[in-house]
C-alpha cells in the first residue's frame, strides 16, 4: 500500500514538473531571442545548445534575427543556416562550414572567421567590417552590398570590388572650429625709471642800473667883509 502511495506522489510530482518544463520551453517569450542582449541572454535551451563541447552541429538551424554576439562556434558546422539578420559581432567562427548558409543583412563586424568554408553563402547586405576572412574559402558566396572597411582582412586573391561590395570609409574627425585672432592690444608700459624732476636753472641777473651820483652841494665861498 505504501509503495503505491509513493508512487502516486512521484507520478504527481513529474507530471507538474513536466507541464512547468513545458510552459517554460515552448512559450513564444522564452523561443524569441531579444535584439542586442548577447550570448548570456538567450532562452535557455538555446543557450545550453550553443554551450555544449564543440564542433557543434547546428546544418540547416533557423537563428534568424537572434543576437550571437560573443558566441563561440569553431568548427561549428552551419551549413544552409539561416542566419539573416542574426547578430554575429565578434563571434568564433573560425574553420566553421558556412557553405549556403543564408547570412544576408548579418552583422559579422569584428567576427573571426579564419579558415571558414562560405563556399556559395549569401554574404548580401552583411557588416564585415572588422572582420577576419583569411584563409576563408568565398568560391561562389555573393558579397554584394556587404559593407567592409580597411580593417577587414579578405582572404587572398578576393577582390571585393569585383564582388560588388561596399567600402566603407572612416568617418573624418571634424576639425575644431578655428578661433578668429583677435588683434593684441597695446598695453601701454609703464616707465621703469622714476623720471628725474628738471633742475631749475638759475635766474640771471639783471645788470645793475647805474645811478647817477647826487652832486655835493658848492661850499659857499665865505665872502670877506672888510673890517673898517
Amino acid at each position: 500500500m505504501w509503495r503505491m502511495r509513493y508512487g502516486v506522489v512521484i507520478v504527481g510530482l513529474a507530471l507538474a514538473l513536466g507541464f512547468v518544463a513545458y510552459g517554460r520551453f515552448s512559450s513564444p517569450s522564452a523561443m524569441a531571442a531579444p535584439a542586442q542582449q548577447g550570448i548570456n541572454q538567450l532562452p535557455l535551451e538555446l543557450y545550453v545548445l550553443l554551450n555544449q563541447p564543440g564542433p557543434l552541429w547546428l546544418a540547416r538551424i533557423d537563428l534568424e534575427g537572434v543576437d550571437l554576439a560573443g558566441a563561440r562556434l569553431t568548427g561549428a558546422n552551419l551549413r544552409q543556416a539561416r542566419l539573416n539578420s542574426t547578430s554575429l559581432v565578434g563571434t568564433n567562427l573560425v574553420g566553421a562550414n558556412l557553405e549556403r548558409a543564408n547570412l544576408v543583412s548579418a552583422n559579422l563586424s569584428g567576427a573571426s572567421l579564419q579558415g571558414a568554408s562560405l563556399l556559395s553563402t549569401s554574404l548580401q547586405n552583411s557588416d564585415l567590417r572588422g572582420a577576419d576572412l583569411s584563409l576563408a574559402n568565398l568560391a561562389g558566396a555573393n558579397v554584394t552590398g556587404a559593407k567592409y572597411d580597411v580593417t577587414t582582412i579578405w582572404p587572398a586573391g578576393f577582390d571585393p570590388v569585383a564582388g560588388k561590395a561596399s567600402l566603407i570609409e572612416p568617418t573624418p574627425t571634424p576639425a575644431p572650429p578655428t578661433a578668429t585672432p583677435v588683434p593684441p592690444t597695446a598695453t601701454p608700459v609703464p616707465p621703469t625709471a622714476t623720471p628725474v624732476p628738471p633742475t631749475p636753472e638759475p635766474p640771471t641777473p639783471e645788470p645793475p642800473t647805474p645811478v647817477p651820483p647826487t652832486p655835493e652841494p658848492a661850499e659857499e665861498e665865505a665872502t670877506a667883509t672888510p673890517v673898517p
